[in-house]
């Protein structure tokens, strides 16, 4: 799954398949919906 900054631009990274991660934040970025992950890290909800 890709990861996303807090401007909903693609970062290069992705979470592994099968992983389990907690999320501490839902944002809306440019109208779309991002749960983060890390700290400037997010995925699309």
């Amino acid at each position: 799954m890709p990861l996303y900054d807090h401007n909903g631009k693609l970062i290069g990274r992705t979470l592994a398949p099968g992983t389990s991660w907690k999320t501490d934040q839902l944002a809306t970025i440019n109208g779309r919906e991002y749960y983060r992950v890390a700290t400037n890290e997010y995925v699309l909800a």
